[in-house]
């Protein structure tokens, strides 16, 4: 898989746990407890999915922050 392909996959995974974590972060706010088992678990792959994210623009990163001045 190249670049292009793998950050599409992992910015569209981001974009879908995202919307999980608010989801059942209002659920348990309403009292469903039921949605906490999901809320941490879409929580650990959220912070792998940035992880991964980071990891696929660390060029662009580099670039745009610890460039010299």
């Amino acid at each position: 898989m190249n670049k292009i392909k793998a950050l599409k996959a992992v910015n569209l995974a981001l974009f879908l746990l995202f919307l999980l974590q608010a989801t059942t972060g209002l659920l348990m706010a309403a009292g469903a407890g039921g949605a906490f088992l999901v809320h941490v678990a879409s929580g650990l792959c959220l912070v792998l999915a940035g992880a991964a994210h980071l990891a696929l623009n660390w060029g662009w990163v580099r670039t745009q922050y610890f460039k010299k001045q």
